[in-house]
Order: structure tokens, then sequence, then C-alpha cells
């Protein structure tokens, strides 16, 4: 699996920012019997021509749900409620892997679950249980998990199992895994440590580039790490790092607008979800280029403030899925669908929507 491919199954399933606060490594819980809606013999259970998608939704309650659908989004398979949570995007995960097991993280009152999946949703595996939200899940190209455990904690996870591999200290909320299985994590507003496979000690930082606003982390193909920062009373900027490197080789600002959101597709093209612009906007930026090639407005919405397109996903196909938060208690958002190289959605999901704020795709 090359770094692109890797991220498409893994980066761009994230929700970001854990709220890191509480203490204690999580308890697990085993249940056989999912809580969820299944429609799959009324729409079939087929994928062929398209992507399984899953989409989180922040219900009225609040209350989340995870609907996936089949087809590139085409037919709603099934809906998974995860019951009460904080509507803080934050506090929120949503990852899942190669194996088509689904992680989904819910936060309510102090309490803090993670729910994993198997059949796409299908089958509820197991419970993890702490005080303080799971938020950003990550997964590598082996399968490990990636999320918030304790305190300025992160954990690895051995895959579906939930099998706690590793805890690294002074560390917390955005995370980052290249193809190598490294692993970048935020660290405050200072810094950014790249972790390698099994390692405690970072043998990369960033330092510079970065601030408060810090929204995301991606690697692309090459191993140059992409920070954005979505900026406060500015329009932001994409900081980029040569491996190794603690001061950026780049910044983009071209193009951008409060960046919140990074992908990128199997050709190395950088998407961007732009979040200050009105409405919303995913701008492109062919490989090691600081200057956008197309910038997609139609069919996404939003304003500052508002949410704007929640989240941006690819598939393997190179098709990009925006979620596009709901703008009023009176509406409910949508899940609008793009051709590699289309400015137009060539489909917009809103059956099962309501207020979308993580979108995540398996090939």
């Amino acid at each position: 699996m090359n770094r692109v491919s890797m991220l498409v199954t893994s980066v761009l399933l994230v929700l970001t920012l854990a709220a890191c606060a509480g203490a204690g490594d999580p308890m697990i819980s085993t249940n056989n019997a999912s809580s969820e809606t299944n429609v799959a013999t009324m729409l079939g259970r087929s994928t062929r021509g398209g992507a399984t998608v899953y989409v989180m939704n922040v219900e009225p309650g609040p209350e989340i749900a995870v609907t996936v659908y089949t087809k590139g989004g085409a037919s709603l398979l099934r809906t998974i409620s995860l019951g009460k949570s904080d509507a803080n995007p934050y506090h929120l995960g949503l990852a899942v892997d190669t194996a088509g097991h689904l992680y989904a993280a819910s936060y309510f009152s102090g309490n803090a679950a993670l729910n994993i999946y198997e059949n796409r949703g299908g089958k509820l595996l197991r419970t993890l249980h702490q005080k303080h939200p799971f938020g950003s899940l990550t997964l590598d190209s082996g399968g490990n998990l990636y999320s918030a455990c304790a305190s300025n904690r992160i954990c690895e996870y051995a895959g579906a199992q939930q099998r706690v591999i590793r805890r690294l200290p002074n560390a917390c909320c955005q995370l980052a895994v290249d193809a190598s299985n490294d692993l970048a994590v935020r660290r405050g507003t200072t810094s950014v440590p790249v972790f390698a496979p099994g390692q405690m000690q970072p043998y990369w930082q960033i330092t510079t580039g970065i601030d408060y606003t810090l929204d995301r982390l991606a690697f692309d193909a090459s191993g140059d790490l992409y920070a954005a920062n979505a900026g406060a009373n500015q329009a932001g900027s994409v900081s980029v790092y040569a491996p190794g490197d603690s001061s950026p080789a780049r910044t983009i600002t071209s193009g951008v607008n409060r960046p919140t959101d990074l992908a990128f597709d199997g050709t190395g093209n950088l998407y961007v979800l732009d979040s200050g612009s009105n409405p919303s906007a995913v701008t492109i930026y062919p490989p090691g280029s600081g200057d956008p090639v197309r910038t997609i407005t139609d069919g996404i919405v939003g304003a500052p403030g508002l949410g704007g397109g929640g989240a941006i996903a690819l598939d393997a196909a190179g098709n990009l899925y925006v979620a596009n938060a709901a703008q009023a208690p009176s509406t409910l958002g949508s899940v609008t669908v793009y051709s590699p190289g289309g400015s137009e959605p060539k489909l917009t999901i809103t059956k099962g929507i309501d207020n979308p704020i993580a979108v995540a795709v398996k090939p």
C-alpha cells in the first residue's frame, strides 16, 4: 500500500482534536448486539459501483448517529444510533479500517465511549469507556488505532482487539500517520512531534509555522507533513514540512480561507476545505504547488461561523465527499459527492442525514 492509498483509508477518515482532560485508560466491554436500524433487506447489500460511505450526524437532543451507505452513497444501508452525546465535534471521532471495522466515538456528561463494529456497522464487537473524550481517531496501514486515552496521552491499540500496545505521554489532539506508520501528534500549541513505530520518543519535531488554530495534520506521498492553521481573525495557512525539518519548507496561502480539513487523492493532489469562505469551498492544488488549479463551491453550503462543510474525504477512485453541516435548526445538511475532476456534485445525499460533521469512506 503506497502512502497516498494509506492516507485515503486513514487520514481522511479522521474527525479531529480530542479534548485532553481527565485521567485513566479505557475500560473495554463486549456486546454482540448492535444499536442500529438495518434496512439492508430492503436496499440490498451490494457495494458494486462505489465505496461504502460512513457519515456521523449530530441530531437534535443532541444525539449522535452514523449512517452507512453503499454504492458510493446512493443507497442507505443502515443507521447506527450512539445515543446522547456532547455536540462538540472535537469530542467525537469516526474511522473505518481496510477490513471494514467501524470506529465511532461519542461523549456525554463526563463519559466517553468508543464503539467498534464489523460488517459495515452491522455488528457491535465491543465498547471502550473512559472519562474524557476519545476525539481524533487515526489508523495506520496495519490496522492499529490511535486516539486520546488519558490526560495529554495518546494510546495505540491493536486494531479492533483494542489491546493497548503503546502510550505516548505529553501528546494530544491532532493526529496523522504516514505510509511508514510514523505518527505525528499535536503537542499543545507549540510543537508537533513525530514518532517512529514502537518508539516512545520523537525522532522529528516541528516547532515553527503552527499556532493555536492548528486544525488538521496530513502526510503526502513523499512524506512531507502538512499543517492547516485555520487562523483566528485572518485567512490562515497551510504549512508544509520536509521530513525531519522543524520549520516549513513553504507556506500555502493562495486560495486559503480558514482551512479546517486536508485530503490527498491517488495522484497526490491536495484538497483543502476552506470554511471561512461564504459559501465554504474546497480548493485543489497539484503536487508540490502552492497555487490552486480548481475551487469547488457548487453544492457546498455554509458561511463563516456556521460550520460550512463539516469534513472532506476521498475514495480510492478519486471521488470527493463533502459533509455539509446544517446551517440552521430548520435545516438538515447534506453530503455532496464529486467525480474526479468534477466541480459540480454528481450526487447529493440527504436520506438519513441530520447535521453531518464527519465522513469516512472505504473502497
